[in-house]
This record gives C-alpha cells, sequence and structure tokens, in this order.
C-alpha cells in the first residue's frame, strides 16, 4: 500500500510518542481512512445510459451503451405508435428510478420530440416519439431527427 508523505509523518509520529499504539493499529487506522476516502466518491445510483434509434415498428436499437452500472442490461420493444418500452423486475421492485432523454435536432426539426417516464404501476421504462405533439413511429430513425437519442436511467440506492 502506497502511503502519502504525510500519512508516514502522522503514522511515524503517533508510533514514537505513543509506545502503547503499535505499527498494525496505526497501518488498520490509514487503511479504513483510505476506504472512507473511496467509498465517497462513488455514486449513489446504479446508472444506464444508451444511444437509441428505432425504425418503423420496429423496437428501439441500442446503438452504443455509453455506461451500465444497473448488473442487467434493457431490453426494448415496440409496444404501439410511437410507445416503446423496457420492462424489468429491477424497475418495478425499486421506486427510486428516475429517467433522461436527450435528443432531437430543435433548430431544424422543433415538432419532432420524444419524452421518457417512468411507469411505478407496471414497472415499464416508457419512451414516446411525437411529431407536432401526435404519436408518431420512426422518429428516432433519422440522422437529422432523433437517430442516436441518449437515454438514461438512473436507480438510486
Amino acid at each position: 500500500m502506497d502511503f502519502t508523505q504525510k500519512e508516514i509523518e502522522v503514522r511515524n509520529s503517533v508510533v514514537n510518542t505513543n509506545n502503547s499504539i503499535n505499527n498494525t493499529d496505526v497501518y488498520q487506522e490509514l487503511i479504513l481512512r483510505k476506504l472512507l476516502q473511496l467509498t465517497a466518491n462513488v455514486a449513489p445510483y446504479k446508472v444506464y445510459t444508451a444511444l437509441l434509434s428505432q425504425y418503423g415498428t420496429d423496437a428501439p436499437v441500442v446503438r452504443n451503451v455509453l455506461e451500465n452500472t444497473l448488473g442487467f442490461t434493457p431490453i426494448w420493444i415496440y409496444d404501439d405508435l410511437g410507445t416503446y418500452l423496457s420492462n424489468n423486475a429491477e424497475w418495478l421492485t425499486n421506486n427510486k428510478v428516475t429517467t433522461f432523454i436527450n435528443c432531437g435536432n430543435f433548430t431544424t426539426y422543433p415538432k419532432f420530440t420524444a419524452k421518457i417516464n417512468y411507469s411505478r404501476e407496471y414497472g415499464n421504462i416508457i419512451i414516446n416519439s411525437y411529431n407536432n405533439n401526435v404519436s408518431f413511429n420512426g422518429i428516432l430513425s433519422d440522422e437529422d431527427l432523433l437517430y442516436l437519442t441518449t437515454v438514461e436511467i438512473r436507480i438510486y440506492n
């Protein structure tokens, strides 16, 4: 284990000034401090972030997984006109789910949008796509529309 110069100075000072504390006690204390530092930087959630696209009545396709610490891979299905779902027992059993979606070329196509929701009742993550506020298939399919839409799902501890 590597110690910083300050930790070594503290360790030597404690050992030299108080003979009742041995090297093992100091070493264990330093390990505990280091573990506390490491765990303080851990995110309070598991996350799934991916780039999706979708064509016609096909299920959304994951083009690139940017991060997945969930312990499983969400599966996306086509449900209805402009509606796509991911259903997993983890969604249903955990009421600490948040969802985010970042999509669209709003400058060129301001009427094409998508939203993502979490349904606590059914345990579904739901993506809806719209053209001028009307459900629309294939909105994730064109590079100029919502192709490679970023989806993020977080499950908080």
